[in-house]
C-alpha cells in the first residue's frame, strides 16, 4: 500500500490534534481536598522542610478559607525555623 503526500500530511494532523486534545484534558484536572491534604502531608513526613513551590501549586489547586491559605504559607515559608505539628495541624483544616 503507498500513502500519498496528502494521506500522510492529513494523518501527522489528525494524530497531533489528538495529542493537544489529550494534554489539554490533562492539564485541567483538579485535585480534590483530600488528594491535596494527603499530598502536603506526605510532603512534609518526607522532606525536612517544606518546598514553597510545591506547597504553592498544591493550594493553588484547591479553593479554601484565605486566612488559612495565608498561615499554611507563612508557616511553610520559615523553612527549617517551621514548626512541623503546627503546620501539619493547619493542613488537617483543609
Amino acid at each position: 500500500m503507498k500513502f500519498r503526500r496528502n494521506q500522510l500530511i492529513l494523518l501527522f494532523a489528525i494524530i497531533t490534534i489528538i495529542g493537544l486534545v489529550y494534554s489539554m484534558r490533562r492539564d485541567n484536572y483538579k485535585f480534590t481536598r483530600k488528594e491535596v491534604r494527603d499530598s502536603l502531608l506526605e510532603h512534609i513526613e518526607i522532606h525536612e522542610e517544606a518546598d514553597m513551590v510545591y506547597v504553592g501549586r498544591m493550594m493553588d489547586a484547591i479553593t479554601i478559607d484565605d486566612k488559612l491559605k495565608d498561615d499554611i504559607y507563612k508557616e511553610a515559608d520559615k523553612g527549617d525555623l517551621a514548626d512541623k505539628n503546627k503546620l501539619v495541624e493547619l493542613i488537617k483544616k483543609i
